[in-house]
């Protein structure tokens, strides 16, 4: 082991350019002494890259993360047993357990490690680490190539990327970084009475590793809310980004896989909040009219939906839900404007506060009003004056925000987008990169890699040339391994929350399962990377609990569900399913597919049957679930039964006996009628399904789907 200091040196003219242009003149004396320093590791080395990392001197933010990249080069040249220099580093990064020298502190564990015993951690932290080893194979001293450095630079500048950066970053420098990059306004915390809300998010903080939660404590105790501003980035990863075609702000914290979310968080521009209108829904939906905002009942009603998902799969399955977690919700009481805030009265109603596009906002704005109340029942006091109208909406939309934990802004349809490399739907940006073949979008593309597959290997040099020559990258047999590994545990969690929603009675009318609101996510458990499916915009969401079972409801919900699942057709066009972007995405093939679909099936099954019986059986779900709409939804189950069990669908006899069924166990507040139109209207979906419906079937009976093959049409069944 070195210990001795380098001599600082020029750096070559290609190499210094890179880091004039994507740094400054700052880094240069770091660069000189990262470049120049021996291929060995070496301990003066990295305690100079600590303490500026660490910011003794008060350097920059940006500095700060290059030199933490540069520490953990540094590390990665050591070995697992060399316990001296790990002990060493332990102290400085405040890892070291103070009651032992073999041990470090349990908070590591919370972090996704699985052992405080020195030896083991030092194992897992540098597998940690390697995962950026394709940036750091390019470090090559003063013969490193400027593609290579500027690999690095990019990888640098994501603090999320950065290992370290938890251990040498303040959580209150942390989060005054953050608020550096938005806007603000006051707000004030919904506390409302919502058990399992509560009960879901006190779960969800309990879990946090310590740099989370202290930076979300901090979110929930401003009594502020967050908005988009000309400084918050678009760049997937950054530490606050706002990704494009959303309004949402995710929070990437340094050296951590938990994304923070604010939903909503406004439009970029002098005018947070605007309001649209079409008299035509399908073209803007109601809830679309607000733009920029989230309106409170609806942002409510999510956060409920959600918790009540979580709380059901954690008790059928007994593992972790794969949803993300609403920690907080607030009220929005004020609007930045004008490097001010102004209050809504002011906001909306103000010609000079609003600015351009005033007259067309508040003419929008009269319509929403007559259309809210016509549509949702939600008709404010009678007012004419424009002040009291601006009462009138700010009603009715009740503007809202919420912290969530646990997100991915890697939503299926967005990854599918960067890895096309063509013409792409999705956003400005993945256009403007995908059919770009430069640095930028090679550099996006591993990124994007790198969290669907948790480690990522490129391919040998001569498979690279064509930076759209994805194909290489999956024939990496790492790469291929994970890719499938990620696709088979994505299918099956998939039919466990479908099968737990048919379980219950539930559906989302496609919501929860369209493409835009998945996503895959990469986070470290158990001691290595893992990547996981999440589920989002849980807004509609039906478990009409506490009423009557209704059939029809349930069959059309169900049959939309089921088209974002596997594809179909609305309107004419072709919808790909979740399933189908995985497969895309993670380039499977037929054998792989009809296996991995199977799967998906089995697990459905075994979910559904799981989810069924602790309906029936478990004393914890009872209060959640009244004793009619359970035997509703039994009885509705056996009569689809004896409709599969028929030979004919306008057999007689079903109808008859499932009359029957339903009239002896479950007619309560249940039209005889509806249930069996239920049934015809929802043959597709029942014959895929018997398995789960006629006692004698097994999980190998099921009818595999195949993409498209046999897509459900909107127009034939969901009518």
């Amino acid at each position: 082991m070195s210990s001795s200091s380098t001599t600082e040196s020029r750096l070559p003219p290609n190499l210094e350019t890179i880091v004039r242009r994507e740094l400054d003149d700052k880094a240069l004396p770091l660069f000189n002494k990262f470049l120049f320093s021996r291929g060995q590791y070496d301990r003066s080395v990295t305690g100079q890259f600590l303490n500026i990392a660490r910011g003794v001197r008060e350097e920059s933010w940006t500095v700060r993360k290059v030199a933490t990249l540069m520490t953990e080069h540094q590390i990665l040249r050591l070995s697992d047993r060399d316990t001296e220099e790990f002990s060493l580093l332990y102290k400085q990064l405040g890892l070291q357990d103070p009651d032992s020298e073999f041990k470090v502190r349990p908070s590591v564990l919370r972090e996704g490690f699985t052992s405080v015993e020195v030896q083991r951690f030092n194992k897992e932290l540098l597998r940690r680490l390697r995962r950026q080893s394709r940036i750091h194979d390019g470090i090559r001293g003063v013969h490193t190539t400027p593609e290579a450095l500027r690999d690095f630079i990019q990888t640098a500048l994501l603090d999320c990327k950065l290992t370290l950066a938890r251990y040498l970053f303040d959580p209150d420098d942390v989060f005054n970084r953050i608020l550096a990059d938005v806007r603000t306004s006051s707000g004030r915390v919904e506390h409302r009475n919502s058990p399992i809300f509560e009960h879901e998010s006190r779960l969800a903080l309990k879990s946090l590793p310590s740099l989370e939660a202290e930076v979300v404590r901090r979110f929930m105790d401003s009594s502020k809310a967050f908005w988009v501003s000309d400084r918050t980035s678009s760049t997937m990863g950054a530490l606050v980004e706002y990704p494009t075609g959303t309004v949402v702000l995710i929070v990437n914290l340094p050296g951590s896989g938990l994304e923070i979310e604010i939903k909503r968080a406004g439009l970029r521009g002098a005018q947070p909040l605007r309001v649209i209108f079409d008299p035509d829904v399908k073209r803007i939906p109601p809830s679309h009219r607000f733009q920029g905002g989230c309106m409170g009942w609806l942002l409510r009603r999510e956060i409920d939906s959600m918790s009540l998902l979580a709380y059901l799969f954690r008790l059928i399955h007994g593992s972790p839900a794969p949803f993300a977690s609403a920690v907080q919700q607030s009220s929005v009481d004020g609007l930045p404007a004008d490097s001010r805030e102004h209050s809504h009265l002011r906001y909306w109603t103000d010609r000079n506060v609003f600015g351009e596009g005033y007259d067309v906002m508040r003419s929008a704005l009269r319509n929403s009003i007559k259309a809210y109340s016509r549509e949702w029942g939600r008709t404010p006091p009678v007012a004419e004056t424009p002040i009291g109208k601006t009462g009138q909406f700010i009603s009715q939309v009740l503007p809202s925000q919420a912290i969530f934990v646990g997100t991915s802004s890697y939503r299926l349809d967005r990854v599918a987008g960067v890895l096309r490399g063509g013409a792409v739907e999705v956003s400005p940006e993945i256009r403007r990169v995908a059919g770009d073949s430069s640095f930028e979008s090679r550099n996006l593309r591993e990124r994007v890699l790198e969290e669907i597959l948790g480690c990522y290997s490129r391919p040998p040099q001569e498979h690279r040339e064509n930076s759209d020559n994805l194909e290489a990258a999956f024939r990496v047999p790492a790469n291929r391994r994970r890719a499938e590994q990620s696709y088979l545990s994505s299918v099956r969690t998939i039919g466990r929350f479908r099968g737990m929603l048919l379980g219950v009675g539930g559906y989302t009318r496609g919501e929860s399962f369209v493409a835009r609101n998945v996503g895959l996510k990469s986070s470290w458990q158990g001691g290595q990377w893992r990547v996981r499916i999440i589920f989002m915009d849980h807004d509609d969401v039906h478990i009409k609990s506490q009423d009557p079972f209704e059939p029809l409801g349930f069959a059309k919900g169900a049959l939309e569900d089921e088209m974002h699942i596997w594809g179909g057709t609305v309107e004419g066009r072709p919808v790909c399913g979740c399933v189908s972007f995985l497969e895309e995405i993670y380039r499977i093939g037929p054998e792989l597919q009809k296996e991995g679909r199977r799967a998906l099936l089995e697990e459905l099954l075994r979910s559904f049957h799981r989810s069924r019986l602790a309906l029936t059986s478990e004393v914890t779900l009872r209060p959640l679930f009244r004793e009619r709409y359970v035997r509703g939804l039994v009885a509705w189950s056996r009569a689809a039964g004896l409709f599969l069990a028929s030979q004919s669908e306008n057999a007689e006899e079903w109808e008859v006996q499932a009359a029957e069924v339903l009239r002896a166990e479950g007619s309560e507040g249940m039209r005889i009628n509806t249930a069996l139109e239920a049934i015809t209207k929802s043959s597709s979906l029942l014959r895929r399904y018997s398995p789960l419906f006629l006692d004698n079937q097994r999980s190998s009976d099921f009818e595999v789907p195949l993409a498209l093959e046999e897509p459900i049409d909107d127009r034939a069944e969901l009518t």
